[in-house]
């Protein structure tokens, strides 16, 4: 199954979901999801 891990943005919380984006990403398991981390930066670029 394909997901979508979004974290950061213009949030005053930034720091704060990069954090818990990174958290995420770690705990899923690898073999049964195809991850993609999406990273918004506080000029809202996607990375």
């Amino acid at each position: 199954m394909k997901i979508a891990v979004i974290f950061g943005g213009m949030s005053t919380e930034h720091d704060v979901s990069i954090v818990s984006g990174t958290s995420v990403i770690e705990k899923l398991d690898k073999e049964k999801y195809d991850i993609t981390p999406i990273y918004i930066d506080k000029n809202r670029n996607m990375v």
